[in-house]
């Protein structure tokens, strides 16, 4: 199942919030501001702490947008746009240019919608993907029981990060795995208390056999944890794995300080699985995509 990572005046910023202007806002308090964490989430989303070095963060008060020599549409996506611009048309054109060659992506959460931005990101050629949505929930929300059978774990070496994989490459048809160097320049991002991402694996517990995983990203500034890559084999469905997968991110995420967790969810698809699971629906995340044009 799927869960839904230059400055001014030309400077490249790397790190941080990168600038959002709510990063500086008071600490968040989710008790108080539930309403608000359509907000939290997309700020979370500008925190590039993730950055590949191909990739540039590109920050004004109007638009936060990375691009890359990497096609990947990962690399090349808008985050944050000014809601109440007069007109947008060189916006979309400089993500156009800035985009050129590469799939492209907008990912607009309720604070950077308008319908004059969304007509004119049609009107350059982009579609509309799945509906969206945000959901999240409390980190000391009750959970129920981890199944005697199943045994979560994070990834803490190169086993049990290619055990991550084997589950994607098993639940998604055209998955290509990674060499051995690959994997072990991407673990080295999940390993060590300072790491912000985590992925977790289900196991059978009987033989060992890997049949989920999650993953989680951490943003401690604002307490708040974001799901995401959640993929079963299709054989270990309905054993309650999925849930135990939820349930060891939100402890991890307790005891790490975070109040919140969040995540996407497609509408009629994954959506019913965590309303299921206790999440709280939020605002619409519009996804707008233009693959490489073809030739």
């Amino acid at each position: 199942m799927a869960e839904w990572s230059v400055g001014r005046g030309g400077r490249t910023t790397t790190s941080g919030l990168c600038g959002h202007p709510f990063a500086n806002s008071l600490e968040p308090d989710f008790g108080v501001m539930a309403d608000l964490i359509d907000q939290f989430v997309e700020t979370a989303m500008c925190d590039f702490y993730w950055r590949p070095e191909h990739m540039q963060v590109v920050t004004r008060a109007e638009i936060q947008y990375t691009r890359s020599t990497h096609p990947g549409f990962r690399f090349n996506n808008v985050v944050r746009v000014q809601p109440d611009l007069p007109d947008y048309g060189e916006l979309v054109d400089e993500v156009l240019r800035a985009h050129e060659g590469k799939n492209s992506e907008w990912r607009l959460g309720v604070p950077s919608q308008s319908d004059m931005l969304e007509r004119a990101i049609q009107d350059a050629g982009y579609s509309r993907t799945d509906p969206c949505d945000v959901w999240s929930t409390g980190t000391v929300a009750a959970r129920p029981p981890m199944p005697e059978d199943i045994r979560v774990s994070r990834v803490c070496d190169l086993d049990s990060y290619r055990d991550t994989l084997t589950v994607m490459a098993g639940a998604f048809e055209g998955f290509d795995m990674p060499s051995d160097t690959e994997m072990r320049h991407n673990l080295q991002g999940l390993l060590g208390p300072e790491a912000r991402s985590h992925r977790y694996v289900a196991y059978d517990a009987r033989n060992g056999d890997p049949l989920s995983t999650g993953a989680l990203n951490l943003f401690p500034d604002l307490k708040l944890g974001f799901m995401w890559g959640g993929s079963t084999i299709s054989a270990a469905r309905g054993r309650g794995i999925y849930s135990a997968l939820v349930t060891a991110r939100i402890a991890a995420a307790r005891a790490l300080g975070l109040e919140r967790i969040a995540l996407y969810a497609m509408e009629g698809t994954s959506a019913p699985i965590v309303e299921a699971q206790g999440f709280e629906k939020h605002g619409s995340i519009h996804f707008w995509e233009r693959p490489i044009p073809a030739g």
